[in-house]
Parts: C-alpha cells; sequence; structure tokens
C-alpha cells in the first residue's frame, strides 16, 4: 500500500509540475507569452460548454484539454471533478494506464476541496473502483502519454442551431458538433445555418492548446410588405413600422407577429401572421370604410350642394334687383323686384342649411378615429382585443 501511495504523490508532483513548466517557459520566452494570450480569446464559458458537448459524444481528449483550459482562466473544484470523469471514462474504454492515474490525481484534488455531497460521493467510488484496479505503469510510458496530449493542438466547434454547418478556412461544410486536431496558426471559421446569420470568427490557435466554438446564430430577419389603402398605419406587435404601401420592404423579427393596420375613417385591420427566417412576405390588407366617416362624406356633400344652390340663388336675387332699378315704377319692374326677394330668402334658407350640413360632415369627419387597444398579449401570442372609440 505504501508504494501505491508513493506513486499517487509521483503523479500529483508531476501534474503540478505539468502545470507549472508553461508558467515558467512564459516568463523566459516572449513569444510564448503571446501564444499564451492568444488561446486565451476562447472563453472559460465555451470551452466548458464544448467539453460537455465532448464527454457526451466520447471525445474525452477534447473534454480534458478544454477543462484544463477552463481551470485556468477561472479554478474552481467542480472542473477538477469534470477532468477526472473524462480521464475515467476514456481509462474505461481504452485501458491506459496514464488515464489511470491521472484520474486517481483529479479524484484526489476534487475530494480534497469538497469532502460532502452526493458528488463527493461519487467521486470517492469512483476513486475506490480506480484504485482497486492494479495496474503497471512505467514511468516512461506515462511520460510520453503526457506529453502526447500536451502536444496536440485542438478545435471544437459546437452550436444550438439544429443543421448548423461550418467551414474552416473556406473548407467543405461539415456538419456540427465538430471535433478536429488543427495546424497552429490563424483560421477562419464560418458557422451557418438555413435562416440565420454566419456566425465568424477569425482564430490565432497556439500549439498545444484547445480552442472551443459555442456559435449562438442570430435568425435572418423576415422581409415584410404591406400594400393597403394610401396612407394606412401600419403597426407591428404595437410598434409604428411605415406607411403603406411600402416603397421596399421592412425587416421584422421572425416568428409570429400582430400586424395592425390602420387610417382615419377606417376600421382597423388586425391580424397575426407568421413570418419566417430570411423569407420574404408581401401582405394585402383591405380597410373598410365606417359609417360615421361615409355618412359625414356625405352630409358635407349635401352641404357643399346647398351652398352651391344658395350662391346661385344669391346671384339670381341679385339679377332681378337690378332688373328692378331698371324698370322701377314698371309691371314689369315690380315682378322683378318680387322675385328678387323670393331668391333672397331661399338663398338664405339653403346659406344657413349648407352651413349646417357641412358642419355636421365635417364633426363627423374630424372625430371619425377609431382607438385600438391591443390586448397585453406578448409577441407571438394569437388575438388582439379592439376597443373603439368615436
Amino acid at each position: 500500500m505504501s508504494g501505491q501511495t508513493c506513486q499517487r504523490c509521483w503523479v500529483l508532483l508531476t501534474v503540478c509540475l505539468s502545470w507549472l513548466s508553461p508558467r515558467l517557459a512564459t516568463a523566459q520566452d516572449g513569444g510564448a507569452a503571446q501564444r499564451s494570450k492568444t488561446a486565451q480569446r476562447t472563453t472559460a464559458a465555451e470551452l466548458i460548454s464544448v467539453a460537455d458537448h465532448a464527454h457526451r459524444l466520447g471525445q474525452y481528449g477534447f473534454a480534458i484539454q478544454a477543462l484544463k483550459q477552463a481551470h485556468q482562466t477561472e479554478p474552481e473544484p467542480q472542473k477538477w471533478l469534470a477532468i477526472a470523469d473524462a480521464y475515467y471514462q476514456r481509462f474505461l474504454v481504452k485501458g491506459a494506464a496514464y488515464d489511470r492515474l491521472q484520474a486517481i490525481t483529479y479524484y484526489d484534488g476534487y475530494l480534497d476541496a469538497r469532502t460532502r455531497g452526493p458528488q463527493s460521493e461519487r467521486a470517492q467510488r469512483a476513486l475506490t473502483d480506480l484504485e482497486g484496479r492494479e495496474q503497471a505503469a512505467d514511468d516512461e510510458t506515462v511520460a510520453r502519454s503526457r506529453a502526447a496530449e500536451r502536444q496536440k493542438t485542438r478545435l471544437a466547434i459546437t452550436a444550438s442551431t439544429m443543421g448548423a454547418t461550418v467551414r474552416i478556412d473556406g473548407g467543405r461544410a461539415q456538419k456540427l458538433p465538430l471535433f478536429v486536431f488543427i495546424k497552429p496558426g490563424k483560421h477562419a471559421v464560418v458557422v451557418s445555418a438555413a435562416g440565420y446569420q454566419n456566425h465568424e470568427r477569425q482564430l490565432e490557435i497556439a500549439k498545444g492548446f484547445a480552442y472551443g466554438i459555442d456559435a449562438e446564430l442570430d435568425p435572418e430577419a423576415a422581409k415584410l410588405s404591406v400594400a393597403s389603402t394610401t396612407g394606412a398605419q401600419v403597426h407591428i406587435d404595437g410598434r409604428f413600422v411605415g406607411i403603406a404601401p411600402f416603397d421596399e420592404p421592412i425587416e421584422v423579427e421572425p416568428g409570429k407577429r400582430l400586424l395592425l393596420v390602420t387610417k382615419h375613417g377606417h376600421w382597423p385591420n388586425t391580424q397575426q401572421v407568421t413570418l419566417k427566417r430570411g423569407a420574404s412576405h408581401e401582405l394585402e390588407v383591405d380597410l373598410t370604410m365606417t359609417g360615421q366617416h361615409l355618412g359625414g362624406i356625405l352630409l358635407a356633400a349635401a352641404g357643399g350642394a346647398t351652398l352651391f344652390t344658395s350662391v346661385i340663388t344669391g346671384v339670381l336675387s341679385f339679377t332681378n334687383e337690378t332688373a328692378a332699378q331698371d324698370s322701377q315704377g314698371t309691371e314689369e319692374g315690380d315682378a322683378a323686384l318680387a322675385r328678387s326677394e323670393d331668391f333672397r330668402d331661399v338663398s338664405g334658407v339653403t346659406l344657413g342649411v349648407g352651413l349646417g350640413l357641412s358642419l355636421a360632415g365635417g364633426i363627423l369627419l374630424v372625430f371619425d378615429e377609431p382607438a385600438v387597444s391591443l390586448s397585453p398579449q406578448g409577441p407571438g401570442q394569437a388575438g388582439a382585443t379592439m376597443r373603439l372609440v368615436f
């Protein structure tokens, strides 16, 4: 048992030295410092995300390297447990003595920091299982395995978008998730999917490092054209977006949207529309004139016609009055004067009626603005409640 304890101490010492050696080399070599700085462009969150994907897909080498880099950026005991699990699973698959020793070391490190809880109990069970598996490993084999692990440069790319693909340095499209060994240096990565904007990134990967990309693709905007009564106002989810008809399509966030088209003197038209990513949608919206607006137009037209009659009768009154003055004292002049007075009376009455009709029609037209109150349902929910006010 004492020999096994010494072996574990030796492994723990070599792990510590392996972590310290890059820092010592960095302090002595400016070029190495630059490479280490470059490798940190991938965030700890991305490294953990791709490590999770890699572990679930059996890519344990990727998971181990990504987790180690993430731990260097944001140290925490939970990452030790994840690293130990990855080594343990790879040992169960390949049976390599190096993986067994590494798993034991990281489980020990985790248990030293966390001594209670379900995770600690699981780690202890795994450690007991590993320690019960006697397996010889000479120093040369362990050193060779460690050197090989540290020399590999990896690139892991994942995305939550279904059907996403990636092109590296303009090469062929490859399905995601992707885990590849890659040459150190600069690389261009483009992640794409139908209906989404491309996720592009320029990389500079240092030798022996892992670069993790967890791409989040933004949906492409839908394009919307609305044809309706000239001057109609168009709203999407309660937000004004333009005056119909549109000169050119507008970009709208895809999904279920509430379309509202309004115009003075017309009944509002509201409908739920489903806008697809990257697609063009052309909508024709008919607006129906309100009864109040139609009544206002008819009253205004009648008022105008009555006012025109008042003008005509006024002219006739003036003409007959002039003729009566020219024939004053004659029978013809008296008749002309009587006609002038009749026309003047009619002109006055029609003037008052015309003004009244025009005023009533104008009031109906001016105050014919149906108010629309949308329901508080958010975007993507069906229906709208309209409150019409005159």
